[in-house]
């Protein structure tokens, strides 16, 4: 199911990365690397599959470890940092200190004063960020080939000069924005858990038994002292792992990371904490009492860490057990049994110890105790008798079609960068992950059941979570988490080793090296074709991997619910997938999971669609089981009333989530509530319809809308035309249009509000407040769209941009702030977004309100702003286009919004012809601070008085079903 989220804020807010932000949170082992004075190439063999991803490593004289892996299909280069510290290595009343210094090291260095993204901005980096885990601490980003230069000046300007750059401001500053970090994650359901269970699964001299982000009273403590020690005890070049991967060759690379950090001291030796899984003899127990929707079960086992033999095969027991709908407990607890509205179980690796997790939503009116039951009856079964070659089959499918998905990005969160150097700091080898891969694809049935009975079999941590009661306090306390155990091992000291730096001849004072020359834009060439039954096709050849990319494209959309049942158009495309009239939900998850095939289904504002991933060897297959749930949903009762319950219960969810009740509660405010686009922007609808449809509204959907007269199929990948044709007119080119004309879309036109409203909306206890602003602004496909983008990233659309960095760099009130555009054929809104502390809530929505006056005031926007944005948007070009998928979605957004197939090749000349008085005109035809729609969610006893105080317009407080409560 496709849904509307804030995924356009939290894409620019570059530090997503904490104990409260898992994506950082990736596999490894605790070898150290060792040093090697000579090149070393791709040591380790190949496995059977032949997945390689090629490298050469490199030691300088100084102790840095650099690992070089050549990908010249686009002009960028990836550049991946690793110094091998984290939270683990945090001693006592320290805690979340290694995350604070991630963020020390944006706040600019001794040779560039100010924010360290700007430079990066200007050359169009992508994918840039900086993370911090237990074990380690990461900065990334990639870059055109040509910016290369400009990205090893900075990254060896903070590594080597940082200390003379950050002062008492600086740490106060960052030290705002994580504790804003923290208190948004607290503020979310489930929120706490991690710290809890952290407590409970470690000892209290385990290195993990406290998360990432650490407490409010230690991140308060930190002083420059502190700052000072930790970059000289860790930041040194012998620490540090860096990975140059894309438009490069390791004879360059060599020569570029001598000239920029061959000068940088190794650093003091860094002691390597040792494996501890600190495994459990008992079961134990916790309970914490949270707002949220429903109770969650969350259960844990401290297991193997990576780099074990045993952490592969304990990665397919947990797919077996708890991997999707064909899984042992998704089986008996929501199909069988219907206990639960969803349940999964994952590993999460880690370099000392891994944690094996289950969890599990129960249904409204259940009683825990028999889901708890239920679980014991089927892992005991598990142990008992290990998975069936079938289970085992399907996640070796599933493991190695994601690893090859993750080969075509060059850097990034998971990209080539990540694995190599994942592979190289925790395991001391860059082809380290082929022994997990191997592992996997050895595995056997015994082998996998061996493994959970040493590591499952006892030893659970089991969390509670239930909602709180009316008037009752949550649970926010500290956990008091288990006592300080035996059996710790010691750190060991590296051997010793004759590092030394060398003489920089590089001139730092005369600053970052300029930047003139870019990469022109490689785009696949569109190619057109039509089936025998006159659906037409649009191909974008990609042969990066094997893996082909498709969208059936329908013209229908929230726009389509016009005059019926809002979310109509929603969960019929969610039961597509559920049942054709031949397989029931079940086969269809067995064989995509065999196939290694990903198929979704969803709706948008204005389209439908229906996604395929699949691997190039298995398409033909894939294409039949795809066309099956397209052409021929059964939508029978029984899995409409199971997807309607857990449907009900996301809303639910929704409804406890500071994001959600916004996004949910602003739409009817800016459209109506019986407007198309009225729909809550989560894309799940209301509950009075979603209760109210029935079969009958699902197949008049499906007839009207999904058709073949009303499709265009896009393509992008591993194929020819003259072969998807062939295969796609073997399942689709026989489906016949009824005589029935597709439902004209009237998408009403909206009278936008002429004064300010202000509604409020009470979550007791909140740490932060949401402060959500919607107005209407023109279609995206007016002509000067482009104009409006590049005022917005001026506004809030960008890091740099004025709302962010005054609410985030200069008041330190909130950890991101934005403004963004939500793509549609109608009004489309514009919102801003912002998620304060509590005590500021106030203060920041008058900023807010600064902000939308001056930019169209008194504070216009100016001519460097243009160029800053301009430069941005074109030198990022080259890069954006380095997977599928993001050529697959330059296809979508052509086809959906009537654009020429020449769109991403003429952006150069659109971008650079724009002038100063039209995107003037933009801003003033966009942004209208006096009319706004503001939707505040928080702690209405402590938020409401100064916000009436500050008259930004007429005050109502709402529930968080959008009634009016006065």
């Amino acid at each position: 199911m496709h849904k509307l989220t804030l995924a356009a804020v939290l894409s620019m807010q570059l530090f997503a990365a904490s104990a409260l932000a898992s994506e950082g949170a990736t596999a490894f082992s605790v070898e150290d690397a060792p040093a090697k004075a000579a090149a070393v190439a791709s040591p380790t063999p190949a496995p059977a599959d032949g997945i390689d991803i090629p490298f050469t490593r490199f030691t300088l004289p100084n102790g840095l470890t650099a690992v070089v892996h050549e990908d010249h299909k686009a002009p960028v280069v990836a550049v991946s940092i690793w110094y091998h510290v984290g939270s683990g290595d945090e001693p006592a009343g320290k805690t979340g200190f290694a995350h604070l210094f991630e963020h020390l090291m944006f706040s600019g260095s001794e040779n560039r004063k100010g924010t360290y993204f700007e430079p990066f901005e200007q050359v169009g980096a992508t994918d840039m960020n900086g993370t911090t885990w237990f074990d380690r601490t990461n900065y990334f980003e990639t870059v055109p080939t040509t910016a290369l230069d400009m990205a090893l000046w900075m990254e060896s300007d903070r590594m080597g000069h940082l200390l003379g750059a950050i002062g008492q401001k600086e740490l106060d500053t960052q030290r705002g924005v994580v504790q804003n970090e923290k208190r948004q994650g607290e503020n979310r359901p489930y929120g706490r858990t991690d710290e809890n269970i952290l407590a409970n699964a470690f000892p209290a001299n385990h290195p993990y038994q406290h998360d990432t982000i650490g407490s409010m009273a230690d991140l308060d403590a930190a002083s420059l002292a502190d700052v000072k020690q930790w970059f000289n005890d860790y930041y040194g070049a012998a620490n540090t792992t860096i990975v140059l991967a894309g438009d490069i060759t390791p004879e360059v690379a060599r020569a570029k990371l001598q000239k920029y950090f061959g000068d940088i001291p190794a650093g003091p030796p860094v002691p390597r904490q040792q494996p501890w899984v600190a495994a459990r003899e008992t079961s134990t127990r916790g309970e914490q009492k949270d707002h949220v929707a429903q109770t969650r079960i969350i259960r844990e086992w401290n297991v193997a860490q990576l780099g074990h033999a045993d952490e592969p095969l304990l990665e397919l027991a947990a797919n077996a057990l708890g991997g999707g709908k064909t899984s042992r407990l998704y089986q008996r607890l929501v199909y069988k049994d219907k206990l639960v509205d969803s349940v999964s179980v994952e590993v999460q690796p880690f370099a000392l110890a891994s944690q094996f997790v289950l969890t599990a939503d129960v249904k409204q009116g259940i009683d825990p105790v028999k889901v708890e039951k239920a679980i014991a009856e089927e892992w005991a079964n598990f142990l008992k008798h290990g998975p069936t070659d079938e289970e085992l089959e399907r996640s070796r499918m599933s493991s190695r079609a994601g690893f090859i998905r993750g080969l075509e990005k060059v850097g990034g969160f998971s990209g080539k960068a990540t694995v190599l150097a994942e592979s190289q700091v925790y395991r001391g080898d860059p082809a380290a992950y082929k022994l997990d891969l191997a592992r996997i694809q050895q595995a056997t049935p015994e082998t996998v059941k061996a493994a959970a009975n040493r590591w499952l079999a006892k030893g659970d941590y089991t969390l509670t979570v239930v909602p709180v009661a009316e008037g009752e306090a949550i649970d926010d306390a500290a956990p008091k988490g288990l006592p300080v155990a035996d059996g710790k091992p010691a750190a060991v000291m590296p051997a010793k080793a004759d590092y030394s730096a060398s003489k920089s001849t590089l001139d730092r004072s005369s600053g970052v090296p300029k930047v003139s020359d870019f990469p022109d834009l490689s785009f696949p060439k569109i190619q057109r074709g039509v089936l025998k039954n006159g659906i037409e096709i649009a191909l974008s050849e990609r042969h990066t991997i094997p893996v082909v990319q498709m969208q059936l494209q329908f013209d229908a959309g929230y726009a389509s619910d016009q005059g019926r049942k809002l979310g109509t158009s929603s969960f019929a495309m969610a039961l597509l997938d559920e049942g054709t009239l031949t397989l029931d939900s079940v086969e269809i998850a067995r064989r995509s999971e065999l196939l290694g095939a990903r198929i979704s289904a969803g709706s948008g504002l204005d389209s439908s669609s229906v996604s395929l991933n699949a691997l190039s060897s298995e398409l033909e297959a894939s294409l039949a089981l795809y066309a099956d749930i397209v052409r021929n949903p059964a939508f029978r009762e029984a899995d409409i009333e199971r997807i309607r319950g857990q449907w009900l219960a996301d809303i639910a969810q929704e409804k406890t989530q500071p994001t959600g009740i916004a996004l949910r509660t602003l739409p009817p405010l800016l459209y109506g509530d019986q407007h198309a686009y009225g729909i809550p922007f989560t894309g799940s609808g209301t509950e009075a319809s979603i209760k109210s449809l029935d079969v009958k509204d699902l197949r008049r959907f499906h007839r009207e809308f999904i058709r073949p007269d009303n499709l265009k199929i896009l393509i992008a990948g591993d194929t020819t035309l003259a072969e998807i044709t062939r295969q796609l007119d073997k399942v689709f080119g026989d489906w016949q249009a009824t005589e029935t004309p597709v439902p004209v879309k009237a998408i009403a036109n909206v009278d936008a509000p002429t004064k300010a409203r202000v509604f409020l909306i009470d979550r007791p206890d909140s740490p932060q407040s949401l402060i959500l602003t919607g107005s209407l602004a023109p279609s995206t496909t007016v002509a000067n769209n482009i104009e409006i983008q590049t005022m917005n990233g001026i506004f809030g659309g960008t890091f740099t941009s004025r709302l962010n960095m005054n609410l985030r760099e200069d008041k330190r009130w909130a950890y991101g702030a934005s403004s963004f555009l939500q793509d549609a054929i109608g009004q489309r809104p514009f919102m801003t977004y912002a998620s304060v502390q509590t005590d500021k809530t106030a203060e920041s929505a008058a900023e807010v309100l600064k902000e939308a006056r001056a930019v169209i005031g008194d504070k216009p926007i100016t001519d460097e702003e243009i160029a800053r944005i301009k430069a941005q948007r074109i030198r990022a070009l080259p890069g954006s286009f380095e997977t599928t998928g993001s050529v697959l979605g330059i296809l979508s957004g052509n086809a959906l919004y009537s654009r020429p197939d020449d769109y991403v090749q003429t952006l150069k000349a659109r971008l650079q012809g724009q002038t100063k008085a039209d995107i003037e005109a933009a801003a003033r035809a966009v942004i209208k601070p006096d009319a706004l729609t503001w939707v505040i969610v928080g702690d209405l006893e402590k938020i409401e008085a100064p916000v009436r105080a500050l008259k930004l317009g007429d005050v109502k407080v709402m529930d968080a079903d959008g009634k009016v409560l006065r």
